[in-house]
């Protein structure tokens, strides 16, 4: 028999070793649930002048855990004294290395009180961390309280409470007393013998006391002190008696004062306060124990990510389990991975390993085979009353079997057994479950390591993808570039425009029986979310699947695919990842053509400024010389504009300048150029346009200038004009220019402009 390994429970907080933690281990703690264990793993880290925390486990009968959560400084849980003394204590640590022991009062919280255990780590980063628990003492200190309370209260009650006063001789007859002895005892004003009043509020064997503490006086001391049970009309009292001899007269003999306080209350809340530190001890016991079974939980959890087979595995918790339970015999059948169909075993005793082990695993017989069965934990603490179980050793009397499983996939299963009627307790049996869950989660952190080694292959494809993809310009270049990897076999690229998809760039899918009507009505679907769907078709089964291209809740487009097979994990990951990639192009193209066009309009007008207005010329000066053509531009010049803005002010100087800007852009066509060209001067290019139709341009503006409605007929304004038509009146669109404003002058001083009626509104 293993005998169980006993620690010392003052130095339980302090034994954790200050390992690097591995956060991935910590975070699968979240999966656990262990409902009578108070306890929260914690990690802290210092940001800045921040100490934020990240929670890898919460008890379920922790009420208050809704105030946790990841990037919180742990700082913000307490109530200004404990905040203090907390990052105190960090900084203190975080010089000399010590562990952290506080209990603390939480903040906004109505009587909680927690005890903060953490250990310095240095992470995998050599960053400086602590990792510990935070345990719930609520009802530890509340008792403490409350036996506070109890005392202040009774240490109050003996300083108002009223003495009891009487006189006997020396007999014992009751000669005089006071108010408080009448009321506290109960009596009339009548005067009793001895005989008559002390047996009958004493005992016997307390009468004979309070007559020997009589005779003691002077004898051994002038005053004597007794404690007696006093029956009363209102029942059972305690009296503390104080005796003494005065003599009030020379010829008088000597009388008896007694002087007693009922101490019955007193009495009492010593009971009870005796009462509730035996259970103050009963539970500190069973916090110290919560605390042991924590530490090996804890020591198993940074100890099992160093095992490299199920034997240390094996080695592990049993020598872990041994130093905190009592067990005759331990056993662990383990899966090598997820597609093995047979079971490592490794048996303390070899018990288990020498029977046919076709009984359990796939007969699944006796206790084990039903663990196996129902993947569900069996626990008896009197076995042989058990049907199903299968005798293995006449000497065990409970035995616990709890499975190892994730996910509803067996991994294995851990046994003990003991000589013990009823072995393992409540808190034990949930420890062990808590083991074999994080056994399980390394165990399917293993496989996923092996998953992620399949999937880096394709990774690499698409940062090459990604990384080309920074050479492309246009949005459909880019499209063309990701199907040109065909990282999927069949892909197709739809672009939004307007509420509604249109095909940008596609992979062949002639071998697909597709329904094009279906598939577009798929596609439309895809743009709120991933979808998939099967459709049944007469050439066969055909698989779809979509994924919305998103940019800050904008829908840019879809990424489309279909198959003739169902779509595995990876590539379903593949098609989200190019979606996430592909928006994050498409968004940074829109705003690279929003910065060039923001760059060159006028923004109180929205049309091209003079810069633009320039290029524009030089574009069309080498066009025209190239290919022998035409083109007409105008000035434009607002004659008494300054006038407005003296009268009436710049805002209305702005609201002329816009009107006038809407009149010359709804004349314009497509192919046409207008902007403004300084002040109050606008300026308008007119390719392939002779100096005839450049003047029914003008004179159309000036028409419609006249007929925009205003507000008030407060004020006209001119405008003059000038045009140049290249080549005809010079080779150059910048010297056309030239032209065009001293024809623009000319006019100005002729005084041959056109009339605008403005809105002053």
């Amino acid at each position: 028999m293993v005998k169980k390994q006993r620690r010392n429970p003052s130095r339980m907080l302090h034994k954790i070793k200050a390992k690097q933690t591995n956060s991935r281990n910590l975070k699968m703690l979240e999966h656990v649930s262990c409902s009578d264990l108070p306890i929260i793993f914690v990690s802290v880290e210092k940001r800045e002048e921040s100490y934020q925390s990240s929670i890898s486990y919460i008890a379920p009968s922790i009420k208050w855990a809704r105030r946790l959560h990841d990037e919180r400084s742990i700082l913000e849980l307490f109530d200004d004294n404990s905040k203090w003394h907390i990052k105190h204590q960090l900084e203190r640590s975080a010089i000399f290395e010590l562990p952290i022991t506080y209990e603390a009062r939480l903040d906004g919280e109505k009587d909680v009180y927690v005890s903060i255990n953490l250990n310095p780590v240095i992470n995998d980063l050599k960053v400086l961390t602590w990792s510990g628990m935070i345990v719930d003492i609520t009802e530890k200190k509340m008792h403490e309280i409350s036996m506070q309370q109890e005392k202040a209260f009774l240490e109050e009650l003996f300083e108002v409470n009223g003495n009891l006063l009487c006189t006997t001789d020396l007999s014992g007859n009751l000669l005089r007393y006071n108010e408080s002895f009448k009321s506290i005892l109960g009596f009339e004003d009548v005067v009793l013998s001895a005989d008559e009043f002390w047996p009958g509020i004493l005992d016997a064997g307390a009468y004979e006391l309070l007559k020997t503490k009589v005779k003691q006086l002077d004898r051994k001391s002038k005053y004597q002190s007794v404690t007696t049970n006093v029956n009363t009309r209102y029942g059972q009292k305690t009296i503390a008696w104080t005796l003494s001899k005065v003599k009030l007269k020379e010829d008088e003999s000597e009388s008896i004062v007694l002087s007693g306080v009922d101490i019955t209350l007193q009495r009492k809340t010593e009971h009870d306060l005796n009462l509730t530190n035996e259970q103050l001890k009963t539970k500190n016991t069973q916090v110290e124990r919560v605390v042991t079974l924590q530490e090996t939980l804890f020591s198993i959890f940074e100890q099992l990510r160093n095992t490299k087979t199920h034997k240390d595995v094996y080695e592990l918790i049993s020598t872990e389990f041994a130093s905190i339970l009592e067990f005759r015999n331990l056993f662990i059948c383990l899966k090598e991975n997820k597609r093995s169909d047979t079971f490592n075993f490794f048996d303390l005793n070899r018990e288990f390993t020498q029977m046919d082990k076709n009984l359990y695993f796939v007969e699944q017989k006796g206790i084990l085979g039903q663990v196996i069965n129902k993947k569900e934990a069996f626990f008896s603490g009197d076995v042989k009353k058990e049907d199903t179980y299968i005798v293995h050793d006449e000497r065990s009397n409970s035995i616990l079997m709890v499975p190892i499983v994730f996910n509803d996939f067996l991994w294995g299963v851990i046994g003990l057994d003991s000589t013990e009627y009823n072995a393992y307790d409540v808190i034990e049996i949930d420890m062990i479950k808590l083991a074999a869950s994080h056994i399980s989660l390394y165990f399917e952190e293993l496989e996923s390591k092996n998953e992620l080694v399949a999937e880096a292959s394709k990774l690499r494809k698409l940062h090459d993808a990604f990384s080309c993809i920074l050479n492309e310009r246009t949005d459909d270049e880019i499209a063309d570039h990701i199907i040109g990897q065909q990282l999927l076999k069949h892909l197709a690229v739809y672009r939004s425009f307007d509420d509604d998809l249109s095909l940008v760039s596609d992979a062949s899918n002639e071998d697909i029986p597709l329904v094009e009507d279906y598939a577009k009505a798929f596609v439309d679907h895809a743009m709120t979310r991933t979808t998939s769907r099967i459709q049944t078709t007469a050439g066969g089964t055909v698989y779809h699947l979509s994924h919305p291209v998103v940019n800050q809740e904008e829908v840019l487009g879809v990424l489309y695919s279909v198959k003739v097979t169902p779509f595995i994990a990876q590539e379903t990951n593949i098609i989200a990842i190019l979606a996430d990639q592909l928006a994050v192009y498409w968004r940074l193209n829109q705003m690279i053509v929003q910065s060039k066009r923001e760059a060159l309009i006028d923004p109180l007008m929205d049309i091209w400024n003079r810069r633009y207005m320039i290029r524009c010329l030089e574009e069309e000066d080498a066009r025209i010389k190239r290919y022998d053509g035409i083109a007409s531009i105008a000035l434009i010049d607002l004659g008494n504009f300054k006038e407005i803005n003296d009268t009436y002010g710049h805002i209305f100087g702005d609201q002329a300048l816009k009107i006038v800007a809407r009149v010359l852009k709804a004349n314009m066509r497509e192919t046409d150029s207008v902007g403004r060209y300084g002040g109050d001067e606008f300026l308008i290019l007119m390719p392939n346009t002779g100096s005839d139709e450049a003047q029914t341009v003008l004179e159309r503006i000036t028409e419609e200038l006249n007929e925009t409605p205003v507000i008030s007929d407060a004020f006209f304004v001119t405008a003059d004009y000038g045009i140049a038509t290249i080549p005809e009146d010079t080779f150059s669109m910048m010297d056309g220019i030239r032209v065009a404003d001293e024809r623009m002058y000319r006019n100005k001083r002729s005084r041959k402009g056109k009339f605008i009626k403005i809105d002053m509104e």
